[in-house]
């Protein structure tokens, strides 16, 4: 199994993270759309996001 790099361990990237929370509490919001440039987090805050939900 792949190691999944941490949710709580990403630094900077506030906007996306908070975005991300909001849906997991309520998913009634309907989801997020993340852009930006290569190297900018994405898919690991989605990963360690998921990681971390599954563990509860």
């Amino acid at each position: 199994m792949p190691l999944i790099y941490p949710f709580a361990a990403i630094v900077g990237q506030d906007a996306l993270k908070t975005a991300l929370l909001l849906c997991a509490v309520n998913p009634g919001l309907g989801g997020v759309l993340i852009r930006g440039d290569k190297g900018m987090a994405k898919s690991t805050a989605a990963r360690g996001l998921a990681a971390a939900q599954r563990q509860m």
